[in-house]
């Protein structure tokens, strides 16, 4: 029974204590308005229960008290005495009781002191009730073990009450020294505390004592670095005047360009900086633009000299190895729309080689194409019959991986081994589950490299995701990744491996940013003379040379020919301001982890919230503005629609080997296909006794009349043909498309029918027109095997 009454007393001050902090300073004490007399009577309500259940409370313990006196044989009923100690009677009281009263007090402090100033009297009056020892009870029990609403009502109260008195300045140095030094070990907010304390001091009404205390606390701490001789002289006789300047160190971050960085370099130095670092090794450097790590990494760019006045020697060459990132996420559904969107984010920001994800939750409702992230390939294990779990893998296209579907086997291979993945094992408590893991790392020679929790929540935290390597010394750094996706942190490892580098996609293809069909088609007739000249001739190369020199003359002054690297788009409706959203609920769940406040977990977990909700309804927005806008185009439609709702599977593959290299070895298959082709039959034919006929030994001579023979054509039959021929194919190697074929269809009709008739009639194909431009498209296995590709030929 008195745990009952226990429990739903705790309740109910919770209760009262959630509205008191709901109610508008100073609100109870006028009832001016319906919404005061509202949270008058809801305040006086759930103090009544508060009351009723702690009279029962205090009549279960006297029950109890008088039971346990009975049972011990002592009858005797201890009274409280006049002159007992109030210390000891509070430290006896319930703890919700003087909680939810302390923190009311504080709230009509507030409301005193911050609506209006106070008299001359109330100011001596509260001033002689807080002392220096008071002053420090208050701020050590609201300021830095309370919640962040307290810590600033009572950081109000103290300046407005003491801020003017003589030991105030010693208080704030007090302060500074007791929560900042190295000997602190209690978890507290400290960047919060430390802009209340800058607060508290700045808006003092007498700043000398302030100033004093500082310089006092000043001179103790440097006071090691003294003169033994002349500590007494005081801190300006004895201490450089320099070493109380601000020291400015300038971090710059440029790419491969050494000309930028000495540019940036001497801007900075100019600028004032005392100290210059150069930003080689952040991940959030914009990877795509070859800064911060991206460039760190790049062999070239290991030494880095000259870029200020003062040259580096050797010695103060900077390194930063090549390394391998692997990291590993319970995702808890990738089919999540914001979950997906946050981990393209991750992955474009860290510069991931691979990353595992486990509870995906995917079937085989989805294709690979709706979860793709660019230049990464994905193997994935689904769960059948079953929602939840699943395991898939994102790995860079220029990473060789084979799917191995037996730990077993990988032992036999003798390579390094990594295990990623969540356990569900907590490997923070000392029990059987853990043991079990333990002994199962150390049978198969595995370490576990995490060490801090993977999974928080307000009550608790385990570590439950975990990478087992085979070789620590393999391991170049290892952690946990701050950010919240799902309720599991990513974990990661960096391994001293060389990463291999993706090679850049180049694409050549014509620039129709200037292009006119009215002015192309005018310069072309300017050259009508060459074009006509067709007509006099019937030799078809010569014809199709002629006509290919005057088109692609013309076409490469309207649309000119250009090579692009290709870049992938970022995600269109992840703006800046999602991305500032989520750095700062990523700040927030980092100050949780810190301080285990009950305000910042809430703080933390409104941020979480609004970052879905921003991420899902930009989402939204962006595809109704992309339909609105192209709502009287189709194809534009059906392009979205493909977008959201991915059809085919497309994959661009990656080469590890030389572009040249790879086009040498594709081309020498494909051309001797046929050969081997009539090798192989060859030889089959001779191991089976089998003799091969000539194909021209049993020729059938028909009559003249029956025999086929090709028709003239006339212009309106090709203008037909090609008028009906789709505009989006794809163009041959002169990259010239039937778009611009069709927009100068009247002037090249002529010539262009004339070269078919000269070819049909002397049965002769254009040597020009044999060449093509051959496309591999992978049937199964590793694509940069040729003999598991088959060709797809763009003809001229």
């Amino acid at each position: 029974m008195y745990d009952d009454v226990f429990c739903q007393y705790g309740i109910a001050c919770s209760r009262l204590e959630s509205v008191l902090n709901s109610t508008e300073p100073g609100a109870l004490m006028s009832s001016a308005n319906d919404k005061s007399r509202k949270d008058e009577t809801t305040v006086k309500q759930a103090y009544e229960v508060c009351m009723s259940l702690q009279l029962r409370l205090n009549f279960l313990e006297q029950s109890i008290q008088r039971i346990n006196r009975r049972q011990s044989g002592n009858q005797t009923f201890p009274r409280l005495s006049a002159g007992e100690n109030v210390g000891t009677v509070i430290e006896h009281a319930s703890y919700s009781k003087l909680k939810v009263i302390s923190d009311w007090l504080v709230h009509v402090l507030v409301s005193l002191f911050g609506v209006e100033a106070p008299t001359d009297n109330s100011r001596m009056q509260w001033t002689q009730d807080i002392t220096f020892e008071t002053c420090q009870s208050l701020f050590t029990t609201f300021c830095v073990k309370g919640s962040s609403v307290s810590r600033a009502r009572v950081g109000a109260v103290l300046l407005r009450t003491c801020g003017e008195q003589a030991w105030w300045g010693e208080f704030l140095a007090w302060v500074m020294e007791r929560f900042f030094s190295l000997e602190q070990t209690l978890m507290f907010s400290q960047e919060r505390l430390f802009l209340l304390l800058t607060s508290m001091s700045q808006l003092s009404p007498v700043q000398y004592p302030v100033i004093s205390s500082a310089v006092s606390l000043l001179e103790k701490l440097l006071s090691p670095i003294l003169d033994v001789t002349q500590q007494d002289k005081g801190l300006h006789h004895s201490l450089d005047s320099r070493l109380l300047e601000w020291i400015l160190i300038g971090s710059i971050m440029c790419g491969y360009s050494k000309e930028d960085w000495v540019e940036l370099a001497k801007m900075t130095e100019a600028a004032g900086s005392d100290a210059l670092e150069l930003n080689l090794s952040c991940p959030h450097g914009m990877g795509e633009k070859g800064m911060g790590l991206a460039c760190g990494q790049a062999s070239e760019n290991h030494t880095s000299r000259n870029t200020c006045s003062t040259p580096l020697t050797p010695n103060d060459q900077i390194s930063v190895p090549s390394c391998l990132n692997i990291v590993h996420l319970n995702i808890r559904s990738l089919r999540n729309i914001v979950h997906l969107t946050e981990v393209k984010e991750l992955v474009k920001l860290n510069n991931i080689d691979v990353l595992t994800i486990s509870e995906s939750w995917l079937n085989s409702t989805v294709t690979n194409r709706e979860i793709s992230i660019d230049d990464y390939k994905i193997h994935r294990l689904d769960r059948l019959h079953k929602k939840g779990g699943g395991v898939c893998a994102y790995i860079k296209k220029n990473i060789k991986a084979t799917v191995l579907k037996d730990l077993s086997k990988a032992l036999t291979l003798n390579k390094q081994i990594l295990v990623l993945g969540d356990l569900n094992c907590n490997m923070l408590e000392n029990g059987q589950e853990r043991r079990a893991l333990t002994n199962f790392s150390t049978e198969l020679n595995l370490t576990q490299i995490i060490k801090t929790p993977t999974r928080i929540t307000a009550t608790s935290q385990t570590l439950i995701d975990v990478i087992l390597v085979s070789s620590t010394a393999l391991v170049l750094e290892s952690g946990v990744i701050n950010t919240s996706i799902s309720d599991h942190l990513p974990v990661y490892v960096l391994l001293k491996l060389k990463a291999p580098k993706m090679p850049a996609c180049y694409i050549t293809t014509r620039s129709y940013k200037n292009y006119n069909p009215s002015l192309f088609s005018s310069d072309l007739v300017t050259k009508s003379d060459r074009l006509l000249s067709i007509l006099s001739n019937t030799n078809v190369n010569t014809i199709l040379e002629t006509f290919k020199d005057v088109l692609h003359s013309t076409l490469d002054v309207h649309a000119p020919l250009k090579t692009f690297k290709i870049r992938h788009r970022s995600c269109p409706y992840v703006t800046n301001e999602i991305k500032e959203l989520m750095k700062s609920r990523d700040l927030h769940l980092r100050r949780f982890q810190l301080t285990r406040d009950e305000g910042d977990w809430v703080v933390y977990k409104e941020y979480r919230n609004n970052v879905k909700a921003k991420i899902k309804a930009a989402a939204k927005d962006h595809t109704f503005n992309e339909v609105r806008e192209h709502k009287h185009n189709s194809r534009s439609l059906w392009k979205i629609i493909n977008n959201i709702i991915p059809s085919k599977e497309k994959e661009t593959q990656v080469y590890s080997k030389d572009p040249k290299t790879v086009a040498e070895d594709f081309k020498l298959f494909f051309t001797s296909v046929r050969r081997n082709a009539a090798a192989t039959a060859k030889s089959l034919a001779k191991d089976n006794n089998v003799a091969l006929s000539n194909p021209l030994s049993n020729v059938i001579t028909y009559p003249s009349d029956q025999l086929f023979n090709f028709q003239s054509v006339i212009c309106t039959e090709v203008q037909r043909i090609i008028m009906a021929m789709p505009s989006n194919k794809s163009p041959g190697p002169d990259k010239i498309g039937m778009r611009v074929i069709k927009d100068c269809l009247p002037i090249i009709l002529g010539p262009l029918t004339h070269m078919i008739n000269c070819s049909l009639m002397t049965s002769t194909f254009p040597d020009l027109w044999k060449i093509s431009e051959v496309i591999p498209l992978l049937k199964e296995g590793d694509h940069e095997i040729a003999s598991n590709n088959r060709p797809l030929s763009l003809l001229e």
